[in-house]
């Protein structure tokens, strides 16, 4: 990586003008990329339309608009190499407790963003026609329930899938809160395609479909002012080519912002920990979750095969406007001998990090 610095320039310039009218607004807006050095992708069958050269240049126009319950937004864009792409979406309070969503999205094949983020199935920005659809309904302030549909298709081959290829996904969620506990349930399923495995006898690559479906069960209760306890147990089921791969994994968070001294003294000290269980066949079923970490850290984890996972965080407020962090976190795997692979792999099963972290504020 140090040998490797500098070795690809980029300049960006970009500019956007917009103007707000009572109910409408709509913008302008425009970048510039040029590298000092060309990019050339691999020449593969599915980067056949990918960025090459030196320089790329997007211009789009974007919009909002509010009538009454209705509000509707969108932005469309062109690539210099002659590439379209459109988003648009459509919010409707059909009542005060009910809110219907409905987005669509069209990037041609030819179409090049660098560093584009809209709404997607993936995040390559290019050759998808998909269409989401939600609805949110609250009768009251104890039930939510929120449901959603998302369809896309490719017309042109993608890593991994020498075909035209198509997917959806399928969620739905009910969540209860009430006072100083809130539970929910939610169930996705999620199918894509991707090239079968292919025997010695096959001479050409067919799709076949790749079926993820997960149900989570999430609790959690504010105890007192200081400490909140939340649970999960959720199960995941994979299918591919007839092959079927499942698990589940449990954990039990604590989390304190104070603790208290016996006279009553407050302790500038704030803790949060888990203790996780987890099976699953293989990576296929992994499940991801999100870790508390320390500040300005970001952590999602999959936790598979089996074993546990326990981490421990803890902030002291040391000085004014200073503060030491600390994380302890530690997995073991009961059917593993090894983590990780090549260089980085550990001998043993298990695995111990830790970080120690000093923050100033001024």
């Amino acid at each position: 990586e140090y040998d490797d610095r500098k070795s690809v320039g980029l300049t960006t310039i970009g500019g956007s003008l917009h103007r707000d009218f009572d109910r409408f607004s709509v913008g302008l807006n425009g970048i510039f990329h040029s590298f000092d050095k060309p990019l050339y992708p691999s020449l593969e069958p599915y980067n056949a339309y990918a960025f090459r050269g030196k320089t790329a240049m997007n211009y789009s126009m974007d919009y909002k608009a509010t009538y009454k319950n209705i509000h509707a937004f969108g932005e469309a864009a062109l690539s210099d190499n002659g590439g379209f792409a459109t988003v648009t979406g459509l919010l409707v309070s059909l009542d005060k407790r009910l809110i219907f969503t409905c987005l669509h999205r069209y990037f041609s094949l030819k179409y090049q963003t660098l560093f584009g983020q809209p709404f997607a199935e993936s995040n390559r920005i290019q050759d998808e026609n998909g269409m989401y659809i939600g609805v949110q309904f609250q009768p009251n302030r104890t039930w939510t329930f929120d449901m959603y549909s998302d369809l896309w298709k490719h017309s042109y081959v993608r890593f991994r899938k020498d075909a035209p290829s198509y997917g959806y996904e399928i969620f739905g969620k009910v969540t209860f809160k009430r006072r100083t506990t809130e539970g929910s349930l939610q169930l996705r399923s999620k199918l894509s395609q991707e090239n079968k495995t292919r025997l010695p006898t096959e001479k050409t690559n067919i799709l076949t479909d790749k079926i993820r479906s997960q149900i989570r069960l999430d609790w959690s209760n504010q105890v007192t002012k200081t400490v909140e306890l939340r649970n999960r147990l959720e199960w995941c089921i994979f299918n591919k080519d007839g092959g079927k791969s499942n698990g589940f994994m449990i954990y039990q968070d604590i989390i304190v912002s104070k603790l208290l001294r016996t006279y009553g003294k407050e302790i500038p000290l704030s803790i949060s920990t888990r203790f996780a269980i987890f099976d699953t066949k293989d990576y296929n079923s992994a499940i991801y979750a999100y870790e508390n970490d320390l500040i300005n850290n970001f952590t999602i984890l999959p936790y598979y095969f089996r074993g546990s996972r326990v981490y421990i965080n803890a902030t002291y407020n040391i000085l004014k406007n200073n503060y030491l962090e600390m994380r302890f976190a530690r997995t073991y795997l009961q059917n593993k001998n090894s983590f990780g692979s090549g260089l980085d792999e550990i001998t043993g099963n298990n695995r111990t990090t830790m970080t120690l972290q000093w923050r100033s504020r001024f």
